[in-house]
């Protein structure tokens, strides 16, 4: 008696993923591991790479260990306590975020931006001993694109040279050079400033731990701390095996002092100005910031696109949906992103004219929900009307998702239709 019949095996798809940032290297994981092609096109040369902290929620955290990335490597800190400080001085209790991984299936970890970045590009472009890799990433540094064509997954490159691929995945960013070409003849439209603005810089752990007069911000559990007075906050969080505070200092810019520069450079005493009501102890710790290191990042997000895709192209992270970052999500969505792309197109799974169809796959997984959390990162701000009234809902919405398996069902879930003209 013969077995049941076996399904057609299809040779490793060449993707071309522009821009290698957390999202871009993420996806070439995660294709990488289904063995396919990777080609990665980034403008910069990573020759001074650098950056702050980033909260991995626990649906980031699922995603990054699916894709083999190493806790122990990345230097994480485990989000173990948060605490709550009034911008008068006064305190909350401290809560037990500990329960984290228990409530919704992954733990909750930051990291140094850096740290996490540089665990992705080796797992994307090292060598590795599992025969079911596709070839190690191959990286093209210092080549801006400045063209695309979504239908053959082609780019121009600004010194001219052409590049083709199966697929064509544009992960450059919130002023993506490709988006405008997947939109069309729709408008792509400036990246929205939202009125507020954070100044933000690293501050050795030990330089509050030291101090008797200051240390009160970290004491009991690793985790997240926040002094807030209305619309304006000042955030801490630890990196690199708590070595290190992550400062954001968030507060009201009508104007937009850093125009379109979004690494100016700032002072010690414009955060001051900018937080004269917080008590003297809060202000005495931003006083110890770098003074070469302090930055003004203005907040600017994207409202929903109506589409991701087009031909043979889509979009991913913040050329997708750049959000605010008043629910620490926006590399957690790019991540998921990028677990969904190597799902969706499953190992010796996608013919070449089926490319299409498994991109609007892709946009049925994650555009509404990653528009949703647009909406709600948009709307939950501090000093905000809150879109919910149930926040345990909200957390079990942005934490406790599961993007393999809603992709998995998904694709088992969804058909080709045949278009206008009778092809599928």
């Amino acid at each position: 008696m013969s077995g049941p019949p076996s399904l057609p095996v299809y040779p490793p798809l060449r993707f071309l993923v522009v821009g290698a940032g957390i999202g871009g290297l993420a996806a070439a994981v995660a294709l990488r591991r289904q063995g396919h092609v990777v080609e990665l096109f980034e403008q910069s040369k990573f020759s001074s790479e650098v950056g702050l902290a980033v909260g991995l929620h626990p649906n980031a955290t699922r995603v990054l260990l699916k894709l083999g990335c190493s806790p122990e490597r990345m230097r994480v800190v485990p989000q173990e306590g948060m605490r709550i400080f009034n911008a008068d001085g006064t305190a909350q209790p401290e809560m037990d975020t500990r329960m984290a991984e228990k409530a919704f299936g992954s733990p909750w970890f930051t990291a140094h931006r850096t740290d996490l970045h540089g665990e992705l590009r080796e797992l994307a472009t090292g060598e590795t001993n599992d025969a079911t890799f596709g070839p190690p990433a191959v990286l093209h540094l210092g080549s801006k694109v400045v063209g695309a064509d979504p239908e053959t997954a082609t780019i121009t490159l600004e010194n001219g040279e052409t590049h083709s691929g199966d697929v064509l995945i544009a992960a450059d960013g919130i002023r993506s050079a490709i988006r405008a070409a997947v939109l069309a003849p729709h408008e792509d439209p400036k990246p929205s400033f939202s009125g507020r603005s954070a100044f933000r810089f690293l501050l050795p752990r030990e330089a509050i731990s030291d101090d008797p007069e200051k240390a009160f911000l970290i004491e009991g559990r690793p985790g997240l701390r926040q002094v807030i007075g209305g619309e304006k906050v000042l955030m801490f969080y630890p990196c690199r095996n708590n070595t290190l505070l992550n400062v954001l200092c968030f507060h009201p810019d009508p104007e937009g002092r850093a125009g379109d520069d979004w690494n100016r450079p700032a002072t010690i005493e414009d955060i001051l100005e900018q937080f004269t009501e917080f008590d003297e102890k809060y202000l005495n710790i931003i006083k110890l910031a770098p003074k070469d290191q302090i930055r003004l990042w203005p907040l600017r997000q994207h409202f929903p696109f109506p589409t991701w895709i087009k031909g043979k192209t889509a979009l991913l992270g913040d050329a997708a949906h750049a959000m605010l970052p008043f629910q620490g999500q926006g590399a957690c969505q790019a991540l998921e992103d990028a677990l969904a792309l190597g799902v969706i197109f499953k190992r010796g799974a996608t013919p070449a004219e089926e490319i299409p169809f498994k991109l609007s796959v892709y946009q049925h997984v994650r555009k509404h929900r990653a528009d949703a959390i647009q909406y709600l990162s948009r709307t939950q701000g501090y000093g905000m009307k809150t879109a919910t009234t149930n926040p345990m809902l909200l957390r079990f919405f942005m934490f406790g998702h599961d993007v393999e398996a809603y992709a998995k069902e998904a694709s088992s879930a969804l058909w080709p239709l045949p278009t206008e003209d009778g092809s599928a």
